[in-house]
C-alpha cells in the first residue's frame, strides 16, 4: 500500500513538473546559449556521446555488479536500458516533435531525428534506481552523471527542457518498476 502511494505521488508531481517544464523551454534554451564556450562544448560533447553512457552506466556497472557478487541485478539493469530505449523511440515517433536545432559538433546525431522525450536522459535515469539500490554510497555519483548527460542534451541544443524532463521521469519510472518487478524478485 505504501509503495502504491509513492507511485501515485511520483506520477502526480512528475505531471506537474513536466507541465511547468513546457513553459520553461524557451527560457532554458536562451540560458544555454549564454553559457556556451569551447570547454563546455568539448566536455558536454564527450558526456553526451552514447558510447560514454553505455560504457559508464551499463558496462562498467555490470562489471562492478559481477565483481561484488551482485549479479542478480545485471539483467534488470540491462532490461531497464532496453525498455527505456524502446519506449522513448516509440514516443518520439508518436509525438514527432522537431529538435530545437542541430549543432554541427556531432555529425551522427541519432537514428531518430525527433526530440520528445530524450532517450539519453531516459536511459541514464532508468539505471539510477537499480544502481542506487546496489551501490547506495555512490547514489550521488549515479544521479550526478545522469544529470550531466541530461544537461549536455540541453546545452548542445538537441532537446528542449521538457524533452529532458520527460526522459528523466520516464527513465526513473522504468528503472523503479524494473527494480520492483518479478524479474528482480526472481533473481534476488
Amino acid at each position: 500500500m505504501r509503495r502504491l502511494k509513492k507511485v501515485h505521488e511520483f506520477v502526480f508531481y512528475s505531471a506537474i513538473f513536466l507541465a511547468i517544464s513546457f513553459l520553461l523551454d524557451g527560457v532554458v534554451i536562451k540560458a544555454m546559449d549564454l553559457a556556451r564556450n569551447s570547454l563546455f562544448d568539448y566536455l558536454l560533447g564527450w558526456i553526451t556521446n552514447a558510447m560514454t553512457i553505455v560504457f559508464f552506466l551499463f558496462v562498467m556497472t555490470s562489471l562492478f555488479l559481477w565483481e561484488e557478487r551482485k549479479r542478480n541485478y545485471i539483467l534488470p539493469l540491462w532490461f531497464s536500458f532496453v525498455v527505456a530505449l524502446v519506449v522513448t523511440t516509440a514516443l518520439k515517433f508518436l509525438f514527432a516533435r522537431e529538435r530545437p536545432f542541430f549543432p554541427e559538433i556531432i555529425p551522427f546525431l541519432n537514428m531518430v531525428d525527433y526530440s520528445f522525450p530524450s532517450s539519453h536522459a531516459a536511459v541514464c535515469f532508468a539505471a539510477v534506481p537499480i544502481l542506487d539500490r546496489e551501490f547506495p554510497k555512490l547514489k550521488w555519483f549515479w544521479l550526478g552523471f545522469a544529470i550531466m548527460v541530461a544537461l549536455s542534451r540541453l546545452y548542445l541544443g538537441f532537446h528542449y527542457f521538457s524533452d529532458v524532463i520527460a526522459g528523466m521521469i520516464l527513465g526513473y519510472g522504468i528503472g523503479y518498476f524494473v527494480l520492483h518487478s518479478k524479474l528482480c524478485r526472481r533473481t534476488s
